[in-house]
């Protein structure tokens, strides 16, 4: 299966609306493309996590979400607010890490 762009703003449009409707910009929306982009050995395609293999390459995830935040307005340079404990703690417990 091979990504298709239409399919990723399929899902991105409304992830970034929703941050920006929330937030009021769209900051921190690739912080998970690049914290796996910098992972140690994630350099090469063999070391590129298999569910990642059928969408597009993490620069060009991180590119797309950065296009759409400027042809929508939506600042990506504001301060980020951390994910609360609570719900920290609520993804923990779904992948079965309690603590």
């Amino acid at each position: 299966m091979r990504y298709r762009r239409s399919i990723g703003l399929h899902f991105i449009q409304p992830y970034l609306r929703g941050l920006a409707r929330h937030y009021g910009h769209a900051s921190g929306a690739d912080a998970f493309f690049l914290s796996v982009k910098d992972l140690p050995g994630n350099k090469t395609a063999e070391s590129t996590p298999t569910f990642l293999k059928t969408h597009p390459g993490t620069q060009d995830r991180i590119e797309l979400l950065r296009a759409l935040a400027q042809q929508n307005g939506w600042a990506m340079d504001r301060p980020t607010v951390a994910i609360p404990e609570a719900i920290q703690a609520l993804v923990r417990k779904q992948a079965g890490r309690e603590g």
